[in-house]
């Protein structure tokens, strides 16, 4: 591609020049950008662009890709976006243990907390 005259469009707007970054055989190319999570993204070059040739585009290239977050426990998405996550603090000292629904949690934090009480925090979505 011809990269002065290779416009890259993402959701319908023209992304600054100064974020493409063509390959220096022109075959692939390196956007700077940042994704939000759970959302739908289209990435377009128009038929306006052209190749090194000054070759015009048949018809616009048309990429579409959706950026997700996994569970790590559950390995899915779909919970994710559904609803806020829910936090229980949990003690994690001698006398406090066994814990219960630990195992059921899609992500735990352990920390020391004040007066060194050893505490987890258990993510449920």
């Amino acid at each position: 591609m011809d990269g002065t005259h290779t416009p890259v469009m993402v959701n319908t707007k023209l992304l600054d020049p100064g974020k493409v970054k063509w390959s220096g055989d022109n075959k692939s190319v390196t956007l700077d950008m940042k994704l939000g999570h759970s959302r739908a993204y289209a990435l377009v070059i128009p038929q306006s662009a052209v190749n090194a040739k000054q070759d015009p585009f048949a018809a616009d290239w048309k990429f579409t890709f959706t950026t997700v977050i996994e569970v790590p426990s559950a390995g899915v998405t779909a919970r994710i976006g559904a609803g806020g996550p829910v936090l229980v603090q949990i003690e994690n000292s001698g006398a406090a243990r066994p814990q219960a629904g630990m195992q059921q949690a899609d992500m735990i934090y352990e920390y020391i907390s004040e007066g060194s009480i050893p505490r987890l925090t258990a993510v449920y979505w």
